[in-house]
């Protein structure tokens, strides 16, 4: 691989110059089809085509359909016989494979298994996916096709959705998704793109679709979600080695309104209590949530292998609601995977973590950033490990990161620290 190329001799793609802080593609570089094809399908099979209604078995148009559309995806992205075959780690997609039966299993024993199965298969096909794409392609080029896909389909959905923004919070339009998803489709183009304000290139138009995304995020009014990019943020201004001076005038010259907003106004106080005491949403009434959840299995087995991945909504006691959805990826993981479950996302974050932090500088920043996006959002949204476009972000950073660990010293003698050995 050339020191200014996207792919090199025998992968996939056109050679085309990226700018300087570790090979990550801009916006606008020339990525193949069988590159951001498979993703789009995913993400639009990922994502919720009619809000608040759960898959519980059965067969209607909108669960073939998406069963039709990640089938295709994992059509086009199987490798092609003149495509080179590139290193890709093992222990993700061992890891994913152990959680999907695991949850498989438990749904079998507790009589949920056909819809569960068909979760299980979907989520098992955007594995096949992935694993296709990083054998054909740089890792890098997977993550940035991942962030253009999201981009497109958020922009989308956010502009057809306005006409929500009169409810006090921004929905989707075309498909009616969730605000939370929205500041998932937007937030992850939002960090790449602000990681590469301030490690590579600051252009008018960088910055403008940065404040544009910024922008949608906080229509939505996600509090987890605005919360994780100020986080994100702040911690790519952290770790960086050198920071322009006009991001740390813009930075600084903030600050007073920030002050200004949480102190002097009650608009921080109103965002943390959206929808009052009746709100089934909040941190409280999760908990009592959670609290059902550690107390929903009734035998050993289930305890160590949940009841299967369709099980989304759990029965409560002593409130004025019946039931209550899962708004945690970790209290999901223990009703649909078990203890054995919660092990193996443990060991996905631990293998991701420790590949982010191993790659080069500034990528790794970008990494980890992304990486503390997907884990930090799991703790009080569910959907990191299902088949959701949080679960494909999650999965193609973790991936990426293993396989770029795999492939630098190949590919990228200078970025590695090795000399091209001589004969």
């Amino acid at each position: 691989m050339t020191l200014g190329s996207v792919s090199g001799p025998g992968i996939e793609g056109r050679t085309a110059p990226i700018a300087p802080g570790g090979r990550f593609p801009a916006l606008t570089t020339h990525l193949p089809r069988r590159l951001w094809i498979p993703l789009l399908l995913l993400v639009v099979a990922s994502i919720p085509w009619r809000r608040g209604v759960y898959f519980s078995g059965g067969l209607d148009t909108v669960v073939l359909l998406k069963a039709a559309i990640t089938v295709i995806a994992a059509a086009i992205a199987l490798p092609t016989g003149r495509a080179t075959h590139r290193r890709v780690p093992a222990a993700p997609f061992l890891l994913l494979g152990l959680y999907l039966s695991a949850s498989a299993v438990g749904a079998s024993m507790y009589g949920d298994l056909v819809p569960s199965l068909a979760l299980v298969l979907r989520v098992g096909l955007a594995a096949v996916v992935v694993h296709s794409l990083l054998t054909s392609f740089h890792p890098f080029d997977v993550i940035a096709a991942l962030t253009r896909v999201m981009l497109a389909v958020g922009l989308f959905a956010a502009l057809t959705g306005l006409p929500t923004l009169a409810s006090g919070r921004l929905s989707g339009g075309v498909p009616p998704i969730a605000p939370n998803e929205i500041a998932i489709l937007c937030g992850v183009p939002f960090i790449v793109l602000f990681w590469r304000a301030v490690y590579v290139e600051r252009t008018a138009g960088l910055v403008l679709l940065t404040a544009t995304l910024a922008g949608i995020v906080l229509a939505t009014a996600s509090r987890t979600g605005i919360a994780l990019l100020v986080a994100s943020s702040l911690l790519a201004l952290v770790r960086a080695r050198h920071v322009r001076a006009t991001v740390m005038v813009a930075a600084f010259a903030s600050l007073p309104l920030l002050v200004y907003v949480f102190l002097y106004t009650d608009a921080v106080a109103g965002f943390l209590d959206r929808g009052g005491t009746g709100n089934t949403a909040t941190l409280n009434s999760r908990t009592i949530a959670w609290s059902a959840a550690v107390d929903l299995a009734r035998e050993p087995l289930q305890h160590l292998l949940g009841a299967g991945m369709s099980r989304k909504i759990i029965p409560v006691s002593g409130q004025y609601w019946s039931s209550q959805t899962l708004d945690s990826t970790w209290v999901s993981t223990l009703v649909q995977a078990g203890y054995i479950g919660l092990l193996l996302l443990v060991g996905l974050i631990v293998f991701g973590a420790s590949a982010a932090v191993a790659a080069v500088r500034p990528v790794s920043v970008l990494l980890v950033v992304l990486l503390v996006f997907s884990v930090g959002r799991s703790i009080l949204e569910s959907g990191m490990m299902d088949a959701s476009s949080g679960f494909l972000t999650f999965f193609v950073v973790v991936a990426a990161a293993g396989a770029h660990r795999l492939q630098r010293d190949v590919d990228d003698p200078v970025e590695s620290g090795r000399s091209t050995p001589t004969r």
